[in-house]
């Protein structure tokens, strides 16, 4: 045979030339087509090319085409070669060096799913499940090993650094939440949101992951925090096994998620700060709303959170509350723990209206949560019935979001209910005062902390102050009962020295209390981080 020919195109999609025997030329040569030495098929060159007609090759029906979409060749860089079976002669150009593969490209995706598409029994099916897993477990490793500068962190481990890391790789910080805030939904949300922007402030690089997978806090990204969710982690747990030992602090968020999540932050994160942020203390507000309710069933519940709260704070290395009155029961109970007052920055926002221009009684709430549906039939039930008999014309207005239908059967016509309102200045621009009537709850309360920093002064139940260290314009306001509420309310609508009073008053313990700086400072500590100055964190206090 005098073979004669050339490997035209040789792609990881085609391979395709021509081929024919100078001593047969009528008839059809038959190839093998083999990458990196393994035989991919037999193919026969007898497609019609007119160029080969056109050259005197009989009547040109010398050329091939190999389809090789299907074939799955190995992602390094692999030899193509065409040969004759009998002789092992190569075409020119025969073989051809295919470069690596740099990326998964659309005919190795294709292959694989090919691959995977096949019929098979039970054994089979299991064993390519297997394979498909142990291969994402590896990409998601190395993702995660990127993300978090795994190599650096621990080059720079092996070079003795102590526990704070060079200028170049920045501390990092895991938050975990039960769920992923948003914005303006709850005071958790706004205290997580303040708190991860605080730890940014301080240096840290923040991720977040929630239980609830379904929220992963992708919208962070708009914040610079790292949200890590599904698809990338199927759980907090694998998060915690692929990131084991380079986060430098672990913040977790409420007793729920420290419970579940604290012995496996303790194994695979053994050099990390834990910080136990307890939102507020819910024994204590189950134990006040079993009191109220007189429902003895809840006492069980409140005992069992509670041990749950002090085995939380006992196995932290710093404890996070916004309540000042919650965190000397914490410290009564145990003192051995380091407590912190750290509550979540408020801007002050000042609604420009004046005394004259407003009119009315406001109470916000999001209605999920217990307290603030009782908070809103004592209003109108029973206090807004006393305003009217000194102040008539006194209008009321209700909002926010998931309204029960105890809350929303037709009352008196003076009682607005907006529902969820887009913003809360549609509220705050238009009374002259809110009310917070909680019978119980714990923890700071931010429709307190977002009506001072609207300039609208606030009245109070003692449980709804619980927390901050009102002044006196707004301490004077504070009462127990509905006769007491309404008259707070009566005094502050119809008296515009004491509402311009108890207004700057509001708004100056805002700007004391609730600034970033007073956050920071809190944190700072939390984080066993070294203060800046003398006097860090005595700028203001929240109680």
């Amino acid at each position: 045979m005098r073979l004669v020919g050339f490997l035209d195109e040789a792609t990881r999609g085609v391979a395709s030339g021509w081929a024919a025997d100078l001593d047969r030329p009528g008839e059809a040569v038959t190839l093998v087509l083999s990458a990196g030495g393994a035989a991919l098929g037999e193919l026969v060159a007898n497609t019609h090319r007119a160029d080969l007609a056109q050259a005197g090759f009989g009547e040109g029906r010398h050329g091939f085409r190999f389809d090789l979409e299907s074939v799955l060749l190995p992602p390094g860089a692999v030899s193509l070669a065409v040969q004759e079976p009998g002789s092992g002669q190569h075409l020119v150009q025969s073989p051809a060096t295919l470069p690596a593969l740099d990326a998964l490209d659309t005919r190795a995706e294709a292959a694989i799913a090919a691959l995977m598409a096949l019929p098979g029994d039970h054994a089979a099916l299991l064993a390519r499940a297997d394979f498909l897993q142990a291969q994402a477990h590896r990409v998601l490793a190395r993702l995660s090993d990127r993300r978090s500068g795994r190599a650096a962190r621990l080059a720079v481990r092996a070079r003795k650094w102590d526990e704070a890391a060079p200028p170049e790789l920045p501390r990092r910080a895991l938050v975990i939440d039960a769920t992923a805030p948003v914005a303006g939904r709850d005071a958790g949300s706004m205290a997580i949101q303040s708190h991860m922007e605080s730890l940014q402030r301080l240096g840290f690089e923040v991720s977040f992951i929630a239980a609830d997978l379904r929220q992963s806090g992708t919208a962070l990204a708009s914040r610079g925090v790292v949200g890590v969710g599904a698809p990338w982690a199927a759980s907090v747990e694998e998060v915690l096994r692929l990131q084991a030992g380079l986060f430098d602090l672990v913040y977790l968020h409420r007793v729920e998620v420290a419970a579940r999540y604290l012995p496996l932050v303790q194994a695979h994160m053994p050099r990390a700060r834990v910080v136990y942020s307890l939102a507020d203390l819910h024994s204590l507000r189950l134990q006040r709303q079993a009191e109220v309710e007189d429902r003895p069933e809840l006492v069980a519940l409140a005992n069992h959170l509670y041990v749950q709260e002090l085995a939380a704070a006992a196995a932290s290395h710093a404890v996070v509350t916004h309540s000042g009155h919650e965190a000397a029961l914490l410290r009564r109970a145990l003192p051995q723990v380091a407590v912190h007052v750290v509550p979540w920055a408020v801007p002050p926002c000042p609604t420009p209206a004046g005394f004259a221009e407003r009119a009315g009684v406001g109470f916000i709430g999001g209605f999920g949560h217990a307290p603030n549906v009782d908070a809103a039939l004592w209003l109108m039930d029973e206090i807004m019935p006393i305003v009217w008999e000194a102040a008539p014309g006194t209008p009321c207005v209700v909002a926010g979001s998931f309204m029960p239908p105890a809350l929303s059967r037709p009352r008196d016509p003076r009682i607005r209910l907006l529902g969820q309102v887009a913003a809360l200045e549609e509220v705050f621009g238009a009374v002259r005062a809110t009310v917070a009537p909680l019978a119980y709850g714990a923890g700071l309360k931010g429709k307190v902390a977002d009506s001072l920093a609207a300039g609208v002064p606030c009245v109070c139940s003692p449980v709804a102050a619980e927390g901050f260290e009102l002044p006196p314009p707004l301490a004077g306001l504070v009462a127990a009962d509905g006769a007491g509420l309404a008259a707070s309310l009566v005094r502050l609508l119809s008296d515009p020295v004491l509402w311009q009073e108890a207004r700057e008053a509001g708004l100056e313990l805002v700007r004391r209390c609730l600034s970033e700086e007073v956050v920071d400072e809190g944190l700072r500590r939390a984080a066993g981080l070294p203060l800046q100055t003398a006097q860090a964190g005595a700028a203001g206090r929240v109680g």
